[in-house]
């Protein structure tokens, strides 16, 4: 569903303000402005489009400052929402947070699903880490 252009465009006024803030460094004050994006989503969120990219920006956000478990928490609701589990992003994002917790099967699980939907291409920048661990041959993972 799509939310009326009004509050559509005030929601990408705010992610595209947290995206610039985000280029620049400055993570936390990002997720301040994708926050004000999310605060403006009418409920069920997981309903609306706009939701999707919405808790990509926030689970992105999260992972760039270290808090895993905020990261996993925005990308897991971003995989009910629209599109959500069919977009090799947030699924990537998603298997970082969970190798970074330390819950191995998962992240295999997401970062397998992501390279799915978006081809090896997809972790062609991240740390090498993530490619190894799709590699390697799974054994009694947490």
């Amino acid at each position: 569903m799509r939310l009326p252009a009004e509050l559509e465009a005030q929601i990408i006024e705010h992610c595209k303000r947290g995206d610039a803030l985000v280029a620049a460094g400055n993570v936390d004050t990002a997720l301040l402005a994708y926050e004000q994006a999310f605060d403006l989503l009418p409920e069920p969120r997981e309903t609306w489009k706009a939701s999707t990219w919405v808790y990509i920006a926030l689970g992105d956000a999260f992972w760039l400052a270290g808090e895993y478990d905020s990261a996993r928490e925005a990308l897991t609701r971003c995989l009910r929402c629209p599109e959500g589990a069919a977009t090799p992003y947030p699924l990537l994002r998603l298997g970082q947070a969970e190798f970074e917790l330390g819950e191995t099967a998962a992240a295999r699980e997401h970062l397998a699903a992501a390279v799915a939907l978006g081809g090896v291409d997809v972790l062609v920048d991240e740390d090498p880490k993530y490619a190894a661990l799709l590699a390697a041959k799974p054994s009694s993972e947490s």
